[in-house]
């Protein structure tokens, strides 16, 4: 099989793109994925057909079942429960199903009488999944079967027959992230992931397959935010990594986020005491009840040793008993034993669930520790999700006991400790399964918040669905504000699938929705409402600093962190005043992002727009913001703005804006002023007297620093029209911070700015360090900590072509010289725009361009770019 690998987002879009020109049509495993390549093709073409992209589903239904080629169904589930079945196993449950089609052929026959179209297929690498093993049957002649028929072609040949004009619009290449199918048991995508996998047996060994690997950064870190967000709520988080690749990342990036991970981070669940007892009775099984295994059983403490035990085993060795039916005679070990086969001799999962449950209350009662009982829950949580889809499919496994444990050994466990409370690390690349599920994911519908996805329930049952929302937390009302207004979202407790509506924020009162007055949804329920209440978002900047003991726990006595907006918040936090951080307009960008979503909502723009980072015209984002907080917030923002030499004519621009896009904008602005100005009362009470001129007892100076001289380079490049932080260190020196990528304001994990300690953000960021005597300017993508008048570390991301690369700086020589060409390079290009060389660009192409264009556009990082003078 030859395998194009395409691991950045560009190539990959690139890649599709060139298919599309050839005329060929794009199917994606799930609609999350098909959304973000829209995006990225709309951003690359300057438009799309977004019709010539389909998800497996829509692709099936509209291909196979609409045009009378295979009846009506759960196609790909069907497939699906195929993976787990044996040749035979199949030929005696898809036989009835597919009837005619499949006599004619059997199973490669039916695939190749179905799939004529799929020429080109991207499934990902093979793993060491169970099933693998047990696809290899797939495989069989299957090549020749398509040769026979005509239907295989090289990519060479595909390319000919595109350049003559032969290239028929049917042509279908499948895009499918690897992690999709390396996972082990991807749940969430579980139709079209198994679907990948019963077909990427029969692909021919010399076709072109396209293997497209995600943005995992960017994913692990969101759900890592999640797992931060339950420990500041004082729960033991247990985060479950199914993707093996995956968990040098997660260590890496939980300790920039100071969440503490156990060292057995990655080991396999098969080690953990509790669940070692499953596969301690699966080797016994194995071994045909063998003394060795029997006897390592019984000692390895995880049942609690039954009186009479003892004088059992001395009797089996004395016996030299080797076989299940001699350990069946000993005492209470045959108890045990025969209880053991009855488990592992279930018909169905569910009928295993009952017996397992049966099985451990009966012999091993309570659990020795919690260590135990997570583990125990996280195999249990397994077993649920395959009978939930035995269930659903009607599929019957001949050996479920197998398929579960096999399974199991495919998941490395993540233990946290404490409480379990397993959160996916799952928005595009990645999945697991657990006890407790949170899960972020995207479809057709908007966002999923779920172990099972919601179309799993019949329709019927869905409608009578009822809505319970009093566990939610507030991490859902951001993800629910990240994502986007057109959302629903769904919460799997046991079995029943609960669904809050999409108009829930914005329709229906608390006492319709049956929910407690202080529950977080209850309260956004009475903001959107247009009711005065206590500004959340305000305390969620402040979420961070909960953790202040643990802060100092982990960096010794004397350790301060940073303080909140204002005493009194941190005083309702519990926490002791440290230096003061001032939010300035950080805090309207994040209620000014929140109305931007339900603009999109009103003017119905969400269809080709998504507000992960990146996928706004940055341009015009920052012409509607400005023209916002000169229209709404310009008495409480304005002093800042006058701080900042914006471009020649910029102003100008903005009413052109206006006045070209009038009607949407102000309407916008109608919008966040109803919706949005409520929530901003505490707020702007504290700005006002922020820019009134008089600063604070303590910390940050805000607006004219008086005693300070600016710097020219900072004059020249703060064109972004506010600043996010602008704090003092432990010396007394400035540290300005303007966060690149900010959706809802937050500070996760701050520490102080003082002798010994690092200053890290989750984000991606630069920082301009402003100092009396010195001016240095840090490019962005960098991680900076200082120390009085040296960088203590930094911590830059490369993304080189094929690969990711993550180096850490010390106090060296190559960090010097970083920051010695950085200041050269700066220091000519305020030069350049004070001798008026360099001018502001209309079109963000002209700095990107590799031929020509700005030639400082690898290091500008202002919204708005910059390029050479004509």
């Amino acid at each position: 099989m030859k395998v194009e690998v395409c691991d950045r987002p560009e190539e990959v879009s690139e890649r599709v793109g060139r298919l599309l020109d050839e005329g060929w049509c794009v199917v994606f495993p799930s609609e999350v994925v098909r959304r973000s390549f829209l995006a990225a093709l709309a951003r690359r073409c300057g438009g799309i057909d977004a019709g010539r992209l389909h998800t497996w589903d829509r692709f099936v239904r509209d291909r196979f079942v609409g045009q009378g080629k295979i009846p009506a169904g759960p196609l790909h589930r069907v497939w699906a429960a195929a993976v787990l079945l044996s040749r035979e196993e199949a030929q005696d449950y898809l036989a009835p199903v597919f009837g005619e089609v499949w006599e004619r052929g059997g199973l490669e026959g039916f695939l190749a009488s179905v799939l004529p179209e799929i020429l080109l297929l991207d499934l990902g690498g093979r793993g060491d999944a169970p099933w693998d093993r047990a696809l290899s049957w797939l495989a069989e002649g299957y090549r020749g079967v398509l040769e026979e028929a005509g239907l295989y072609e090289t990519e060479e040949e595909v390319r000919r027959a595109a350049k003559e004009g032969r290239a028929p619009e049917e042509r279908v290449v499948v895009v499918y992230p690897e992690l999709y199918t390396a996972v082990g048991v991807p749940w969430e995508v579980l139709g079209p992931s198994w679907l990948g996998l019963s077909l990427r047996a029969g692909v021919p060994e010399d076709a072109s397959v396209l293997v497209c690997y995600p943005d995992a950064v960017s994913e692990v870190r969101a759900a890592l935010m999640e797992v931060r967000d339950a420990l500041k709520e004082g729960e033991e988080v247990e985060l479950v990594l199914a993707d093996r690749g995956l968990l040098g990342l997660l260590a890496e990036e939980a300790d920039l986020l100071g969440i503490p991970l156990s060292p057995e981070v990655g080991r396999a669940l098969r080690e953990v005491p509790g669940v070692r007892l499953l596969f301690l009775m699966d080797e016994a099984r194995r071994t045909g009840w063998d003394f060795d295994s029997v006897r390592d059983l019984l000692l390895a403490g995880d049942v609690p040793w039954k009186e009479g035990w003892g004088e059992a085993v001395r009797e089996a060795v004395e016996r030299k008993v080797w076989g299940r039916k001699g350990w069946e005679k000993v005492g209470r070990v045959g108890e045990l034993l025969r209880a053991v086969q009855g488990v592992m001799e279930a018909e169905s999962f569910g009928a295993l669930r009952k017996a397992l449950d049966s099985w451990v209350q009966g012999w091993l009662g309570a659990w020795a520790d919690d260590a135990e009982q997570r583990a125990w829950g996280f195999a249990r949580g397994l077993l649920g999700q395959l009978s939930l889809l035995e269930g659903r499919t009607g599929v019957r496994v001949g050996r479920p006991w197998e398929v579960w444990i096999e399974a199991l050994k495919a998941v490395p466990y993540v233990p946290g400790g404490g409480e379990g409370v397993p959160v996916y690390p799952y928005r595009v690349s990645a999945g697991a399964v657990g006890v407790r599920q949170w899960v972020l994911g995207a479809s057709a519908e908007g966002v999923e918040v779920a172990s099972i996805p919601v179309e799993f329930l019949p329709e019927d049952e869905r409608g009578r669905l009822g809505v319970s929302t009093r566990r939610f937390t507030e991490s859902f009302v951001y993800a629910y504000l990240r994502s986007g207004a057109r959302m629903s979202m769904h919460r799997v407790q046991e079995e029943i699938t609960h669904e809050v509506p999409s108009v829930f924020l914005l329709e229906g009162t608390v006492e319709e929705r049956g929910m407690v007055e202080d529950h977080p949804l209850a309260v956004e329920q009475r903001v959107w409402r247009g009711e005065v209440v206590e500004v959340r978002p305000v305390e969620a900047m402040v979420d961070g600093f909960r953790r202040a003991e643990k802060v100092r726990e982990r960096w010794g006595k004397g350790a301060e962190p940073l303080g909140g907006v204002a005493g009194e918040l941190l005083e309702r936090h519990g926490m002791r005043k440290g230096n003061e951080l001032l939010l300035s307009p950080t805090v309207v960008q994040g209620f000014y992002e929140c109305g931007l979503r339900a603009w999109y909502e009103r003017v119905g723009g969400l269809e080709e727009a998504s507000f992960r980072p990146g996928f706004i015209d940055r341009r015009s984002l920052g012409i509607v913001y400005h023209a916002l907080l000169e229209e709404v917030f310009s008495p409480y923002v304005g002093r800042l703005l006058s701080e900042v030499r914006l471009p020649e004519g910029f102003r100008a621009r903005v009413e052109k804006e206006l006045e070209k896009h009038g009607a949407v904008v102000r309407e916008f602005i109608e919008i966040v002023a109803d919706r949005v100005t409520a929530r901003l009362e505490g707020v702007i009470e504290r700005l006002k007297r922020l820019f009134s001129g008089t600063p604070p007892a303590r910390g940050a100076r805000v607006g004219r620093i008086e005693g300070w001289e600016r710097s020219p380079i900072a004059e020249g490049l703060a064109l972004r029209g506010r600043l996010d932080l602008l704090v003092e260190d432990g010396a007394g020196n400035p540290v300005l911070f303007d966060f690149k990528y900010t959706n809802v304001p937050s500070f996760p994990h701050p520490d102080k700015l003082e002798e010994g300690r690092r200053f890290e953000m989750q984000l991606l960021l630069y920082a301009l360090l402003l100092e009396k005597q010195e001016k240095r300017l840090v490019e962005d993508a960098l991680y900076v900590s200082v120390e009085k008048d040296e960088v203590l570390s930094l911590r830059k991301r490369l993304v080189s072509r094929g690969n990711r690369n993550t180096q850490m700086y010390r106090d060296d020589e190559g960090l010097e010289d970083l920051f010695e060409r950085l200041e050269r390079t700066l220091v000519e290009i305020g030069q350049r725009m004070e001798g008026g060389q360099i001018s502001y660009a209309e079109d963000r192409d002209i700095c990107t361009t590799r031929a020509g264009g700005c030639p400082f556009r690898r290091v500008c990082r202002v919204r708005y770019t910059v390029r050479e003078a004509e």
